[in-house]
């Protein structure tokens, strides 16, 4: 027993020296450490395998892929194959193989009315745990689910991964994984992607960059059009994949361009409308404002604390001011108290400027903006017309002319407009001047810090002054 006791402990601090290169791994301790392999330690399932939880003494975790091996040779090649493969490659972004299995027991069966030895082979792949599981969990629309963010770093990483297996783990010597797909895009607990499952992957030579085969494994959907009807294998059938699961992480949806019959300009600007409304959402993120009130009763606290977003008050009687934190409005703030308690509000800390003073006048700008289309038309029209202020918009297509009436903000609406819409934006008609193609845009409001979007809420300060007139609480949104 002390033994067996002593083998395990030298497998342990084999598996959890990192940089170490894999080591056979006796059947009988991952056994042990998946509790023979139960159904309570199993993290998923696929066409090749099924893949447990391994517990070590220490209480690390790794995980057991245990291969099936259904179809004798062919799944005894796979495993050959991800094993060797895996032993190779050391990168941020891809699955790293810690150790591996390939024992044959011997069962006694009965047989023809004798018993006989049947051959029982058991092969295993020992991996590093990905407590997140794999990327197709993580997959939602633009509305919802994962920041811009977290998806962008989740997009990049997938990237450099790929850019490893084809370029540079040897030089002239590239892997093609051949299935590709969210499923097998494993995350850790930062969000970390890494490539796993080499079960179907090919290793080329500097001599030979691409093959032809017969066989077509893989999954249908992340395959590319060469593949499927010519066999034809190269580093090009990863892109394919590539681009397919970018477009999944975008959108939440596996819709190629091509299939909808939607235009590709027209596809991008669809979700870069998708992904613009979420991000307006998001600008909502929290601020700290000190303003100076003349205090009286305790119902300004009251007054406050129904505003919609305000997360905190506190006061400083002594010298009349109160800090507020939350999402709020800091301009409908100021606005909505100056009605609400017929008194001076004004603001003590640096921020957002509040507009106050006389309501603004109606004016209209002529702006030039290249016209793709009448879908693209309907987009800008869309967008241009959310913007606060905004009474009227027309089109002058053959020209490429946008006419914009209303109350909003002339000066800061093309360089919104150029940020939005990724185009030109030019001013050609009377009307607030703008600032210039070359210069980044303040917000849609006037002289508010523009915000970066982001999944996690801001602490930033803000700051405007005094005004006499009171704007209602309903105007004062996005």
């Amino acid at each position: 027993m002390n033994g067996e006791s002593s083998s395990y402990d030298k497998v342990e601090s084999l598996l959890q020296g990192g940089s170490s290169e894999p080591h056979n791994v006796p059947l009988e301790y991952l056994r042990n450490i998946t509790n023979n392999f139960s159904n309570e330690l199993l993290l998923g399932e696929g066409a090749f395998g099924t893949v447990y939880k391994g517990v070590l003494q220490n209480g690390e975790t790794i995980a057991v892929k245990k291969l099936k091996l259904s179809i004798p040779g062919v799944h005894d090649r796979q495993f050959e194959n991800e094993a060797s493969h895996l032993m190779r490659l050391k990168h941020p972004n891809v699955v790293l193989l810690v150790g591996w299995c390939s024992e044959t027991q011997y069962i006694p069966m009965e047989y023809n009315g004798t018993y006989v030895c049947a051959e029982k082979p058991e092969r295993l792949l020992c991996l590093e745990y990905m407590p997140k599981g794999n990327l197709r969990g993580f997959l939602s629309d633009e509305s919802s689910g994962l920041g811009w963010d977290t998806r962008y770093k989740i997009i990049q990483g997938i990237c450099y991964g790929l850019r490893y297996l084809h370029e540079e783990w040897q030089l002239n010597v590239p892997i093609v994984h051949m299935d590709l797909k969210p499923a097998n895009i494993l995350l850790d607990n930062n969000m970390v992607p890494k490539i796993a499952d080499f079960g179907l992957s090919r290793l080329f030579s500097e001599e030979k960059t691409w093959t032809c085969t017969i066989s077509r494994d893989g999954t249908l959907g992340y395959m590319s059009p060469e593949y499927i009807n010519k066999g034809i294998v190269s580093t090009k059938s990863d892109i394919f994949s590539l681009g397919v699961i970018i477009i999944e992480i975008m959108t939440g949806r596996r819709d190629y361009p091509d299939d909808t019959g939607t235009p590709s300009e027209e596809f991008i600007e669809i979700v870069l409308h998708n992904w613009s409304q979420r991000n307006m959402v998001k600008k909502l993120s929290e601020e700290m404002v000190m303003l100076k009130i003349q205090l009286h009763c305790n119902c300004i606290k009251r007054h406050i604390s129904e505003i919609k977003g305000v997360k905190d008050v506190e006061f400083d009687a002594a010298k009349d001011l109160v800090k507020v934190t939350g999402t709020m409005d800091v301009a409908a703030l100021l606005a909505y108290l100056r009605e609400k308690l017929s008194r001076d509000v004004e603001v003590v800390a640096p921020g957002k400027k509040d507009d106050g003073g006389d309501k603004p006048k109606e004016e209209t700008v002529t702006l030039k903006i290249r016209l793709h289309c009448d879908g693209c038309i309907d987009r800008i029209k869309r967008r241009i017309s959310k913007i606060k202020g905004v009474k009227d918009v027309a089109f002058d297509a053959a020209k490429d002319l946008v006419k914009v009436t209303g109350t909003m903000d002339a000066a800061a609406l093309p360089a919104y407009l150029r940020e939005k819409l990724s185009r030109n934006v030019e001013v050609v008609a009377p009307g607030k001047k703008d600032g210039g193609g070359g210069k980044k845009d303040k917000g849609a409001g006037d002289g508010g810090e523009k915000d970066g979007g982001g999944e996690e809420k801001k602490e930033k300060v803000a700051a405007a002054s005094a005004s006499d007139t009171p704007m209602p609480l309903a105007d004062a949104g996005m």
